[in-house]
């Protein structure tokens, strides 16, 4: 919040939408000091929360599997599209050995890709309450769903300008990898030199 407070008047005027991940006192922070600008949750941080109540069941059904469905992490979190002939076989074992984790991998792509499809803003809301009620009805990601019904509108907000915190993501984790590599800096200004060399 103080680093949003004292940026200029003339800055802030322009900023017509903040990306957050799912911690109250950001979206506090923004409705405070930026209140003309759109709340958008990241839905990278959303699709993890579906990914973690997956894998949970997963683990607790695990022991039930038979053996050529065992190895099913990456076949049920990976994004279905991406998998490889092995995988795709590891999942169609799961999905006849598990109606439970077939139903509940269904579910994780369906949630997946309503966010690649170009949904205006009222369909794309639509869509999620749809994904919500599935998903109650079959009692599955019910600590997911309860967590997307309190940032719906957020969430939502997404289908306005497709805005996420990818790119800057993906420079934090550039920043570790710069870091990490050369064992720690000593020295801020060499780190800094390092950093905008980078990105050059």
């Amino acid at each position: 919040m103080a680093y949003v407070a004292q940026l200029p008047v003339e800055f802030t005027r322009g900023i017509e939408e903040v990306c957050i991940d799912m911690w109250r006192p950001y979206a506090t922070a923004i409705a405070e000091k930026l209140p003309h600008a759109k709340l958008v949750t990241d839905r990278f941080h959303v699709m993890k929360l579906v990914n973690q109540e997956l894998n949970a069941l997963k683990k607790t059904l695990k022991k039930e599997l038979p053996d050529e469905a065992k190895a099913c992490h990456y076949p049920l979190l990976k994004n279905e599209a991406d998998l490889t002939e092995k995988q795709q076989g590891i999942l169609e074992h799961v999905y006849e050995a598990s109606p439970q984790l077939k139903e509940a991998h269904q579910l994780k792509e369906e949630f997946r890709t309503l966010f690649d499809k170009d949904h205006s803003l009222e369909q794309g809301a639509h869509e999620l309450q749809k994904w919500i009620d599935k998903a109650e009805k079959a009692r599955l990601f019910v600590d997911a769903v309860k967590t997307i019904k309190n940032w719906f509108h957020s969430i939502v907000n997404y289908f306005h300008h497709r805005t996420t915190n990818g790119p800057a993501e993906g420079i934090n984790n550039k920043i570790k990898v710069i870091k990490r590599m050369a064992y720690g800096f000593r020295n801020f200004a060499n780190f800094r030199l390092r950093i905008l060399a980078a990105f050059l």
